[in-house]
């Protein structure tokens, strides 16, 4: 992330995204009927996280709010640069993450909450959410 700027983090984003399809197609995943459930498991499975690292702290019928303590390596980044996580996450990450989740159903959709994310908070808020197709 050294010397980043809009066009490489856009380029960063798209190798995110294709290196997660990929990982995704390679997976033996199984489908749940609940596809908010299905998509946090895929969520932990790809980051290689536990659910006390990501808890659920508000499930709705389309809608999961995640609160993630886990080591971020983007965090650890942008500590060590001096980088905002509001910018860089958002153009970072949050593209490649719903990509991931929407191989498993194409209505899934994930957000942040920039204004509760490391290291301004304790924690990333997160959220799943399952619009109407």
């Amino acid at each position: 992330l050294s010397n980043v700027d809009s066009a490489k983090l856009s380029i960063l984003a798209q190798n995110l995204r294709d290196k997660g399809i990929e990982w995704f197609k390679k997976q033996n995943i199984k489908y749940i009927d609940d596809p908010l459930k299905a998509a946090y498991q895929l969520f932990l499975t790809k980051l290689g996280i536990s659910s006390a690292e990501a808890p659920i702290v508000q499930k709705q019928r389309k809608k999961l709010v995640i609160h993630s303590n886990n080591f971020c390596p983007t965090l650890e980044a942008c500590n060590i640069l001096g980088l905002d996580t509001r910018e860089i996450c958002k153009q970072l990450n949050e593209e490649p993450t719903e990509a991931l989740l929407q191989q498993l159903n194409p209505s899934l959709r994930f957000k942040r909450n920039y204004n509760s994310l490391r290291p301004f908070k304790p924690y990333c808020e997160e959220m799943i959410l399952l619009e109407d197709s």
